[in-house]
């Protein structure tokens, strides 16, 4: 169940982060100027956030998996948690991009 819990907050945060590459907008000052490490300048603030996005709830469900054992629904739930950390990256890169 924990698998799942992790799956649906990479979804919100997902969701959020689309929503805020479709609207960042280099000119926008909030921007620059809101407290997000997300939005942080600097390579430190990039890993740590790819790392934090990507690579942590990934590894807590697959160590999940890992110790309680293999089955269809573990599988899919890691796909999916795989796919949404995926995307939630290259979201992020987008938008640190933009601005």
């Amino acid at each position: 169940m924990g698998a799942v819990i992790i799956v649906l907050i990479q979804l919100y945060f997902w969701l959020h982060l689309r929503e805020l590459s479709l609207r960042a907008n280099p000119d926008d000052a909030a921007l620059t100027t809101v407290a997000w490490i997300g939005l942080y300048p600097g390579i430190y603030s990039g890993v740590i956030s790819i790392l934090t996005v990507c690579i942590l709830p990934v590894a807590v469900i697959a160590y999940g998996i890992w110790t309680l054992g293999f089955s269809l629904a573990s599988f899919t739930v890691l796909t999916v948690g795989c796919l949404l950390a995926l995307h939630s990256a290259l979201l992020l890169q987008r938008i640190r991009n933009r601005i």
